[in-house]
């Protein structure tokens, strides 16, 4: 009844908050950040996070909802910090 892929979302605005109750809908186990303060955007169901690097370190997959590419890539340089991101993660461009 359920994914078992672990799913993280990082950015809960406009469009992020809109896919974290249907990815939660979907039975994925998803956790959750976001740092602009629309935390109160996560659905019942995810897991808050206080962190990008505890995003990474919960999900196999993480997507990013984010305003710009400065954001983007300030984020990006988080995950790639983060010592999850050394056990298999791939990132595109």
């Amino acid at each position: 009844d359920g994914n078992s892929l672990k799913i993280g979302l990082v950015g809960l605005g406009e469009m992020g908050g809109r896919m974290a109750p249907r990815l939660v809908a979907a039975g994925y186990r998803l956790a959750v950040y976001d740092a602009a303060g629309t935390i109160a955007r996560a659905p019942d169901g995810a897991d808050v996070c206080d962190s990008v690097a505890a995003v990474v370190r919960r999900a196999e997959l993480v997507l990013l909802s984010l305003p710009d590419g400065a954001v983007v890539d300030n984020v990006v340089g988080e995950i790639a910090a983060t010592d999850g991101a050394s056990a298999g993660g791939k990132s595109s461009s």
